[in-house]
């Protein structure tokens, strides 16, 4: 997983990978969208794209998780303005 965040390499993670591995957030700000286009946009940026996270519509247990270890992370939420993008709640 480190080694594909290190060259801007999207990771899918699971709830079960996080629990096996848990990953410690070392960043100061996390930008978190709901749309998979934002990411599939900012993988042209390779190495040098900031920290996101993809939630694909409504936040998993995974994305929970793996945003309530950014404790010292500012969240950046970008939501589509539809009932999925409205419904997503701003912090974990």
């Amino acid at each position: 997983m480190r080694q594909a965040a290190e060259v801007g390499v999207p990771v899918r993670l699971t709830l079960h990978q996080l629990r096996m591995y848990p990953l410690e957030v070392q960043t100061d700000q996390v930008f978190v969208t709901e749309n998979p286009a934002i990411l599939r946009a900012a993988c042209a940026l390779g190495a040098s794209a900031p920290a996101m996270v993809c939630t694909e519509g409504v936040p998993s247990a995974a994305a929970h998780r793996l945003l309530a270890g950014a404790i010292s992370a500012a969240l950046w939420w970008r939501n589509d303005f539809d009932w999925v993008g409205c419904a997503s709640p701003r912090r974990p």
